[in-house]
């Protein structure tokens, strides 16, 4: 099984307009990592 994925779309306009794909998936991942009191980690699965 092939699939010819559009590697472009990472440097096209976000939805947000203030940067690109990449720009807006590097930056939720840098959240998640800057924030990780925000889960209780102890209860998550209770």
């Amino acid at each position: 099984m092939n699939y010819n994925w559009n590697w472009g779309i990472f440097f096209q306009a976000s939805p947000d307009g203030t940067g690109t794909y990449a720009d807006m998936l590097l930056s939720g991942l840098m959240w998640t990592w800057d924030c990780p009191g925000l889960v209780d980690t102890e209860n998550a699965f209770a």
